[in-house]
């Protein structure tokens, strides 16, 4: 599967399973600040993730010395924007790798960021 410029690259990591034990949820997995650098290098418009940081909570980055080193490298260097909190469980069970993603933000003035209506149309 390639990634292709102008995309948008989503990562199912299944742990949408713990949404009702907020805990384990917020606690969940994450991005290495590797894997935001080459889909930054790949050209990609947006990111998303079943999970509720883009990048691995709590974990400081060597390299750049901080935490939530994909915001860094996404968001403030290359204007990439991230989608947290997906539910994705049922097209990673569909197999669904391609498709046409549809994301509405809600118009907020001098926000950072906002709730989003996520659409994937899977062609039939």
């Amino acid at each position: 599967m390639s990634v292709e410029p102008g995309s948008v690259a989503l990562v199912h990591t299944g742990n949408t399973r713990f949404w009702d034990d907020p805990e384990r949820y917020l606690a969940g997995p994450g991005m290495s600040s590797g894997a935001s650098r080459w889909l930054a290098e790949k050209g990609v418009l947006a990111v998303g993730a079943d999970n509720m940081a883009w990048d691995v909570p709590g974990l400081v980055d060597p390299d750049l010395g901080c935490l939530l080193p994909g915001h860094l490298i996404l968001l403030v260097r290359h204007g990439i924007h991230i989608v947290e909190n997906l539910k994705t469980d049922e097209l990673a069970a569909a197999g669904a790798h391609r498709f046409t993603f549809v994301c509405a933000p809600l118009k907020l003035v001098g926000a950072t960021g906002s709730p989003v209506r996520p659409l994937a149309v899977v062609p039939g």
